[in-house]
């Protein structure tokens, strides 16, 4: 046999077989994470106290403990505070279940009516919190820099879109729980804490959105590739609350009120480029508020970030993680469409998702290599494209920080309460005073304004 013959036969050795390279992809896909040192517990409550002083501190006007708006006033509180909590709770609206906002809601209901927004606006940031903590352990297995996982973790908190229509509150908190969703399809804890906290948190979710069914597929593969007993609980939990879910779609007991659907691939692949990529990169305040569609400028100018994303990439520039990128973006795109396709319209709070599992991508591709020293010619063009993205991101995220919305705007609670006070006690026959605002409300019962 040739020299040549048996250099041939010996690549072909090399290559594994189909079912090989299939492990292999899904190994990759789904790493465990390396053994690491265990976070101190005050690091762990100092973090979280960050992260939920950072997350109130975005709300304006009169401040997250004194106001309520959409449909934590309408829908979670107005229903919390006039009927029982078994009428309440188990209550469809628009098509999904909201269990887990309306838990929550009835029990920010046990404390005095006072104090009940600034109670349902703190359990949301906490809620907040915890879905960083997810993204910061979940993404542990494929970032060993603690700064970029840090990035992904206080994206979710200062996501620099849709303040206009989410902020901390207990009825969007569904749109960042897609995101902590995402990485608890990743997250292998090693911690008992972190065992117990998984399938609680996928718990919340799926009761909460119908819309975590586009994570089926990605957590079918981890069942696949990952044969635990944390994997087992969180399929478990997603299970159960995408059966309740969509049951009730099947069945027809949930009704949702849609606009004018549009599923045509070729428009919405186009709106995401032309929206999501631009407002994700360079958030509202520079891409616009009062217009949707950025000015074409942005577009041209988030398409060159990802190119330049891309080539770092492909030259061997990086230490590319293929599998996360390709997921991540994959389902942003998907998350996107979804949310447009089925409406017909775009609406600010749409781009949220999208945008943070685009950062997740970008990332992914541009990952340092490891091992290697940051200014060393191998990594030099890594650390650069980390930095530039990094103050791109730190810019836009103190940029759009704090951003006016009808919360914001609107008035306070205490003011709401002292209405419903001189109206019920001015008419000793009405039963409830009512409180609106734009196009929600409240009903206050008047048997709590009297002795």
């Amino acid at each position: 046999m040739t020299a040549s013959a048996t250099e041939s036969k010996e690549q072909l050795d090399a290559i594994p077989p189909a079912g090989g390279r299939i492990s292999i992809l899904l190994a990759t896909t789904f790493p465990a994470p390396a053994p690491s040192t265990p976070t101190r517990w005050w690091l762990a409550v100092l973090a979280a106290v960050a992260a939920v002083a950072g997350s109130l501190g975005r709300v304006g006007g009169h401040g997250p403990f004194d106001t309520v708006w959409i449909e934590d006033a309408v829908l979670f509180l107005d229903q919390a505070i006039n009927e029982s909590w078994k009428d309440t709770v188990f209550r469809p609206h628009n098509g999904y279940w909201h269990i887990g906002p309306r838990t929550l809601t009835e029990v920010a209901d046990l404390f005095p009516l006072a104090y009940v927004p600034a109670v349902m606006t703190i359990l949301a940031a906490i809620m907040l919190s915890c879905f960083a903590f997810v993204a910061y352990y979940g993404s542990r297995a494929f970032f060993e820099n603690k700064w970029l996982r840090l990035m992904i973790a206080a994206s979710v908190l200062l996501v620099p879109v849709g303040q206009s229509q989410m902020q901390v509150d207990l009825a969007t908190l569904h749109f960042p729980g897609l995101y902590a969703m995402f990485w608890l399809c990743f997250w292998r804890p090693v911690t008992r804490a972190g065992k117990i906290a998984a399938p609680l948190i996928t718990t919340y979710l799926v009761f909460s959105s119908i819309l975590n069914v586009l994570f089926a597929p990605l957590l079918l593969l981890r069942l696949v590739a990952v044969r635990d007993w944390a994997t087992r609980l969180i399929a478990l939990a997603y299970a159960a609350g995408m059966t309740l879910q969509l049951g009730g779609v099947v069945t027809g007991y949930n009704q949702r009120v849609s606009g004018e659907p549009n599923y045509n691939p070729i428009l919405l692949l186009s709106e995401y480029v032309r929206v999501a990529m631009p407002r994700a990169f360079f958030g509202e305040y520079w891409a616009g508020y009062n217009t949707i569609r950025p000015h074409w400028t942005w577009v041209v100018a988030a398409v060159l970030v990802v190119l330049a994303v891309l080539w770092v990439a492909v030259r061997g520039l990086s230490r590319p993680a293929w599998p996360l990128a390709a997921v991540a973006l994959v389902l942003s795109v998907v998350n996107f469409a979804t949310q447009v396709g089925s409406m017909g319209w775009i609406e600010p709070r749409y781009v949220a998702v999208p945008a943070l599992l685009l950062y997740v991508a970008v990332l992914a591709l541009i990952r340092p290599h490891s091992g290697t020293s940051a200014w060393a010619p191998a990594g030099r063009v890594a650390t650069v494209a980390v930095i530039s993205f990094t103050l791109l991101l730190g810019s836009v995220f103190i940029t759009n920080y704090r951003s006016d919305s009808s919360r914001s705007t609107g008035p306070s609670w205490q003011s709401a309460m002292h209405d419903a006070d001189v109206a019920c006690n001015a008419d000793p026959n009405l039963t409830s005073h009512r409180w609106a605002y734009i196009w929600w409300y409240v009903n206050f019962p008047c048997k709590d304004f009297r002795p």
